[in-house]
């Protein structure tokens, strides 16, 4: 009987051993990834479907906007400290994590739009198609250096990622077409690349600092400008984000008689592989509309 018990606690003991022991393991060959806002989480999502032992997180909450106003909580500096790898949108967006961080915190953060050609120090570059294709591209070449055994996954996903952009940026430029000499007045810089990649007019940007309204002045000589376009036969369309708190937008369209066509900039949503899609596809159908009137 006491031999039976002994076996039967040895058993015990070895499978217990054995679990601790696959689980030191797992935790020494994960890649643990945190993404800094939700552009950039999405991203990631694609480009990492399927790669073994790697784990995507998110930083800022999926419901935190633009990083503009964010402020780093204790757990957001724990989650810096032991992930592997921060990747970050980059152009100034995330300059409060890199004045918040030692050295060797900095050493794990991968900017994801190194190299891109900045307009005006404008951070919003996930909103541009073309600047999505930039950052996923040097996401996944990141990733393959410092993953070499995923490096067939992230590449392949990569390209059929890019592919589905592609695709989307082709209905864009079908678009283009029916804005020909259309000028736009933006009210958030958030669309600033947006719009230069199809190639429209920015007559105005009406709100260029976060949470700065325009002067009445400035919305006054907007008006002005705007009213001197529409008299010389010109087409004009008023662009202003989603769920926005700024009142310009509504005094200029009040003013002029001209409707607020509101685009998505992508910031918040489900935390899903196509949700970046499927907000440009809203955005496509929002230009659409607004073309046809």
């Amino acid at each position: 009987m006491k031999r039976k018990l002994f076996l039967l606690l040895l058993i015990i003991s070895l499978i217990t051993f054995s679990c601790t022991k696959k689980e030191n393991i797992k935790s020494d060959t994960e890649l643990n990834i945190v993404a800094s806002f939700y552009p950039i989480y999405i991203s990631l999502l694609n480009i990492t479907q399927g790669a073994t032992d790697t784990f995507v997180s998110l930083l800022a909450p999926a419901d935190s906007g633009c990083l503009h106003n964010y402020q780093l909580t204790t757990k957001d500096m724990s989650l810096i400290e032991s992930c592997s790898f921060l990747f970050i949108n980059g152009a100034g967006m995330e300059d409060f994590i890199l004045e918040s961080t030692t050295d060797d915190q900095k050493a794990k953060i991968i900017d994801s739009s190194s190299g891109w050609l900045e307009l005006d120090h404008n951070s919003h570059i996930w909103i541009s198609l073309d600047g999505t294709i930039y950052q996923i591209e040097k996401i996944a070449q990141e990733l393959a250096k410092i993953d070499p055994k995923n490096a067939q996954i992230y590449s392949s996903n990569k390209t059929e990622y890019i592919k589905k952009l592609r695709n989307l940026k082709n209905q864009f430029a079908e678009l283009k077409n029916k804005l020909t000499d259309t000028n736009i007045v933006l009210f958030n810089d958030s669309f600033y690349y947006f719009v230069k990649e199809l190639n429209l007019n920015v007559l105005n940007i009406a709100h260029h600092e976060h949470g700065q309204e325009p002067s009445a002045r400035d919305l006054a000589n907007i008006s002005n400008k705007i009213s001197e376009t529409l008299a010389a036969g010109k087409k004009i369309i008023l662009l202003d984000t989603m769920d926005s708190s700024n009142t310009s937008a509504k005094i200029i369209s009040q003013e002029t008689n001209l409707p607020i066509y509101e685009l998505d900039p992508g910031t918040s949503g489900p935390l899903e592989p196509d949700a970046y899609i499927s907000t440009m596809e809203y955005n496509l159908k929002t230009l659409e509309k607004a073309a046809d009137l």
